[in-house]
């Protein structure tokens, strides 16, 4: 599998499973906090790098504003090794799903060199949900002990 390094950021708080059509309800949440962090990135700041060359993306940042709206779920961040990308994931009856905007909407580069793309302002289809496992027990292998 192409995914695997569990990140620190991860809440559990759900008591019972929920279902991918209320995570879908909860899209224009996560698209006001996707929209937050993006229109928040100003690459003259240090903190996100310069703004001649880019540095370091916001991917992380993003999800992480995402998995915070996500108070009745069980999810948490990962970082992709293939791909210098990290996701949310989330464990709902269904199964563990993946939960992204692609960089690829917002930010240009490679590796740990990123550049803002203009103007973007997030729609509901930029959020994409894909189903990784159909065992929602699998979600304990995406959290640190």
């Amino acid at each position: 599998m192409f995914i695997h390094n569990v990140l620190s950021k991860y809440q559990i708080n759900a008591d019972k499973l929920k279902t991918l059509s209320q995570l879908k309800a909860q899209i224009p949440k996560l698209l006001k906090a996707a929209q937050k962090e993006y229109d928040e990135w100003d690459q003259s700041d240090e903190t996100y790098g310069d703004p001649e060359v880019g540095h370091g993306g916001i991917c992380h940042l993003i999800v992480d504003a995402m998995i915070d709206e996500l108070t009745d779920f069980d999810a948490t961040s990962l970082s992709l090794d293939s791909e210098v990308h990290v996701v949310g994931i989330v464990k709902l009856e269904e199964g563990i799903f993946e939960l992204d905007i692609p960089y690829s909407i917002y930010e240009k580069g490679g590796g740990y060199t990123w550049k803002k793309i203009p103007n973007v302002v997030f729609e509901h289809n930029d959020i994409y949900f894909s189903k990784i496992s159909s065992d929602p027990e699998e979600f304990k292998n995406y959290i640190e002990d």
